[in-house]
């Protein structure tokens, strides 16, 4: 039997990061996966402490990783204890999001779980650039935990654009809440629809576009579902309006707990950035946020 891959959790140790740690542990109880603690002492931040302890004639500031690492096993103690979870521990030094993405890929991590706001550097995935660079730079799987507790997701949302991503993020929301209502959400635009006014096209015409376009976005939702083998498991919705919007409102409508979104949509164009619906959602939805992406080759 293979072994399960495991999740890898980064802190700051923040409370907000703590929110993150007891997500992860749910996640890893959930799939029976080996759960990693990492943190990262910046480089810079440990050579100015380094300095000031040699100004003030102490060894401080040197001690500072021997430090994170004995409050990692402290954290890993607990979790193991509360969540019956195998837990390891690692501490790196360099830069965050870069030292995240390597221990991801040297472990060949399932998840990266991190909190959407922490002490230093996990506030920051607030900002679009560096959140960018978070989820971009994980070669696998994010999670990005905004709400506290450590009970199983209830209601997933999960919009799809009937891409591999889309279809990423569907099954890893069913395996890390499979006892949740999943709720499928497409949203649809017409190609060029702001312009079609401008261009004297009457309102009938444009309403025909929809209806077309709605029924057609509903064949490939169903066909997307059936591939899946998801059908009978998901409430599934189209939805007329831009993507971003609808579905931070919808996962409000739902009181979702979670929206599992792909990374990447059906544009190879974003392949060069985290895709603008994905980046939006990280940003303003006020619940825990999955970027799914493919497995790789």
């Amino acid at each position: 039997m293979t072994a399960a891959r495991p999740i890898l959790a980064a802190t700051d140790f923040s409370e907000r990061a703590g929110m993150a740690l007891e997500r992860a542990a749910q996640c890893a109880r959930q799939i029976g996966a080996p759960l990693v603690l990492l943190h990262v002492v910046e480089r810079y931040h440990l050579d100015a402490l380094q300095r000031l302890a040699q100004e003030a004639g102490a060894l401080g500031g040197a001690d500072w990783p021997a430090r994170a690492r004995a409050e990692l096993e402290r954290h890993a103690s607990r979790i193991a204890q509360t969540h019956g979870v195998a837990v390891d521990t690692e501490v790196r030094i360099g830069r965050v999001f870069e030292e995240i993405a390597e221990s991801a890929a040297a472990r060949a991590a399932e998840l990266t779980v991190i909190g959407a706001h922490g002490e230093h550097f996990l506030r920051d995935l607030l900002l679009g650039a560096t959140a960018q660079k978070a989820v971009r730079r994980n070669p696998g799987s994010t999670l990005v935990v905004r709400r506290g507790g450590s009970a199983p997701y209830g209601h997933v949302l999960v919009p799809v654009d009937f891409s591999p991503d889309a279809a990423a993020a569907l099954a890893a929301a069913r395996r890390l809440a499979p006892e949740a209502r999943l709720h499928v959400l497409h949203a649809y635009e017409l190609p060029f629809e702001g312009k079609l006014f401008y261009a004297g096209v009457a309102q009938t015409v444009v309403d025909e576009y929809c209806e077309l376009a709605e029924r057609e976005a509903e064949r490939e939702l169903a066909a997307f579902l059936a591939g899946a083998g998801a059908a009978e498991l998901a409430s599934a919705r189209v939805v007329h309006g831009h993507a971003p919007d609808v579905v931070v409102k919808e996962a409000a409508r739902r009181d979702a707990d979670l929206v599992a979104i792909g990374a990447h949509g059906r544009s190879e164009l974003s392949y060069f950035m985290l895709g603008s619906v994905s980046l939006h959602v990280v940003l303003e939805a006020q619940c825990d946020v999955l970027v799914a992406k493919r497995p790789g080759p």
